[in-house]
């Protein structure tokens, strides 16, 4: 007897289920630092959320937004195969930008306070800026914070005739998961 077997062909359609950092070995939220630029940082994805079976770079797209000004970014990937016409062949993961490092312009001291004047860096998204201060030789710093509208902050209250020790850095507030928390830049000096 001679005929046709007829077989169901199964399409291998690969879909994204886990995105790394390929610069985050521990797990933690990846933060790039602001550039002015986008920023794409190197990832790699993997199937189904099984981290041993990495999809080739032609079997996925990648789709980056919010990844210019300080806050949260976002790396999406598509696998090239459509399941249908859902969104359910992507996962997307968030990436967070940091200000660059706070720099101090001038020090003007007063007879009972001092106005510090930090580089303006409000186009780059940020909340505002931090100063830390205390008297030289001691421990614990003092911080005042100030918005992004002004690159300049006068602290009152100190004592005349005293040296003190100042540091700037500029700041973005951000949604956690146990409320608004306020995440820095590197300060001047650091």
């Amino acid at each position: 007897v001679i005929g046709t077997v007829v077989a169901p062909i199964t399409t291998y359609r690969p879909s994204p289920g886990k995105i790394l950092f390929k610069d985050d070995e521990l797990g933690d939220t990846v933060t790039k630092v602001y550039t002015g630029e986008e920023i794409r940082p190197d990832v790699t994805v993997h199937l189904d959320d099984v981290l041993n079976t990495q999809l080739n770079e032609d079997e996925y797209t990648l789709t980056y937004a919010d990844n210019i000004k300080c806050g949260a970014g976002t790396v999406k990937a598509t696998g090239v195969y459509p399941l249908d016409d859902s969104d359910e062949n992507s996962i997307s993961t968030a990436f967070l930008i940091v200000p660059e490092k706070g720099n101090i312009e001038k020090i003007t001291a007063g007879e009972e306070s001092i106005t510090i004047d930090v580089q303006d860096q409000k186009d780059s998204g940020i909340s505002g800026y931090g100063v830390q201060y205390r008297e030289e030789g001691v421990s614990d710093w003092q911080y005042e914070k100030f918005g992004a509208d002004s690159a300049s902050l006068v602290i009152k209250g100190l004592t005349a005739g005293k040296s003190y020790e100042v540091r700037a850095c500029a700041y973005i507030d951000i949604l956690t998961a146990n409320g608004e928390d306020e995440l820095n830049g590197l300060y001047s000096g650091e």
